[in-house]
């Protein structure tokens, strides 16, 4: 994306995601989001997203200390009053359709690719990709074993 995203309202950055409800008193503006709370700049919403050997949710306060304006979460987080929190079922999928949102749906001017089959997709992917940059222009390449 060439310009920075421009700040939302929380209520206009939840509106339509499933299940969201929104608890706490004010409707913030949201500048950034994040998912890791040493990364929290001030004015992010701070998406609590659980990990396989970490929850988001014990790093709220930490996100909150630095700067984020707004929370999402699985389940409420009492001990915050009346910050701003986004109540869903699942914070993983809610993330997804949030970064959409607040970047401007930015995959949907993508071309994509794909290469299916059984030997040389590897290949096939170098020698595409290649071609491209030569022709002026800009590629990512990615994969899976």
């Amino acid at each position: 994306m060439d310009t920075e995203p421009r700040p939302l309202a929380l209520s206009a950055l939840v509106a339509g995601l499933d299940g969201a409800r929104i608890v706490g008193g004010r409707d913030p503006l949201v500048r950034g989001l994040a998912i890791h709370s040493r990364k929290v700049r001030e004015g992010d919403l701070f998406v609590c997203v659980p990990g396989n050997r970490d929850d988001g949710h014990r790093h709220a306060r930490d996100a909150m200390a630095r700067g984020a304006v707004a929370l999402v979460v699985a389940h409420i987080q009492e001990e915050f009053g009346e910050v701003p929190q986004v109540r869903v079922g699942e914070t993983r999928p809610a993330m997804s359709a949030l970064a959409a949102r607040f970047y401007g749906y930015s995959s949907s001017r993508l071309r994509v690719v794909g290469i299916t089959g059984t030997e040389g997709k590897t290949t096939t992917a170098f020698l595409l990709d290649s071609i491209l940059r030569a022709a002026g222009r800009t590629t990512g390449c990615s994969g899976r074993s």
